[in-house]
């Protein structure tokens, strides 16, 4: 049944997409080494205050963690592979997630980290308009895209039951990316918690204040859609 229901899933893959990834992932690319050079490397100030960039960076890994929940947490709760636009090229592959946790270690590196980098150069873009980039710092803006486009990959490292290189091990035993044992909490049904997939810093807040219950019950208030109900149906019987 599990594999029967993995292969329906991965049929709706559209066939074409992997060209959109490349292309996101090399425009992504460009942009960030611009913003690098220019905002960073050229900025004197930062040579003068490594406490501070150190800060930012470290905020920044905080913030990509957090998109990361929310996208995590909307794909998984709502929606289904029929959902216009979205249903085949984003959601699927969320469902398909959870009928085979394993199947996104079997990806190659494009359509792992694509859809990533598609919503951190959606992200990124604004950055560029005059009253918001000099709000900002670079080193926190670049760390958030980075870590933002690079967060199935690091997804992905923690279900891998391969080897995985000793520096991205090392981060994960000292907690500085996800780790299998604590993305985990997340592969129970029904899959409900534990949604921060980059650092994993996010998951116990969100989940002692109940963040994410919190939400579904006012959107289940004002619309009347239930929380997971495609999840539960794919999901149901296999495990």
């Amino acid at each position: 049944l599990k594999r029967e229901r993995q292969k329906n899933l991965a049929k709706h893959r559209p066939p074409h997409k992997i060209y959109f990834e490349a292309f996101f992932m090399g425009t992504l690319g460009l942009l960030m080494a611009y913003t690098f050079y220019v905002d960073i490397l050229r900025n004197d100030t930062y040579s003068l205050n490594p406490i501070k960039m150190m800060i930012q960076f470290l905020l920044g890994m905080a913030m990509a963690d957090f998109v990361s929940g929310w996208i995590h947490w909307g794909a998984d709760t709502y929606g289904s592979i029929e959902t216009p636009y979205v249903g085949k090229a984003f959601i699927r592959s969320f469902r398909e997630h959870h009928v085979d946790p394993l199947e996104i270690t079997r990806h190659n590196f494009i359509q792992t980290n694509g859809d990533n980098c598609l919503l951190a150069l959606c992200i990124f873009i604004p950055y560029f308009l005059p009253f918001i980039r000099y709000r900002l710092d670079g080193i926190f803006v670049i760390s958030s895209i980075f870590f933002i486009a690079a967060t199935n990959q690091i997804h992905s490292w923690s279900h891998e039951q391969g080897k995985i290189p000793s520096f991205i091990k090392w981060c994960q035993d000292y907690k500085l990316l996800l780790s299998r044992k604590d993305h985990n909490r997340h592969h129970g049904s029904p899959y409900d918690q534990y949604y921060c997939i980059t650092t994993g810093w996010l998951n116990p807040i969100c989940y002692y204040t109940k963040f994410w219950r919190g939400v579904e019950l006012i959107i289940e208030t004002l619309t009347g859609v239930e929380a997971r109900w495609n999840d539960k149906e794919l999901t149901d019987g296999i495990r």
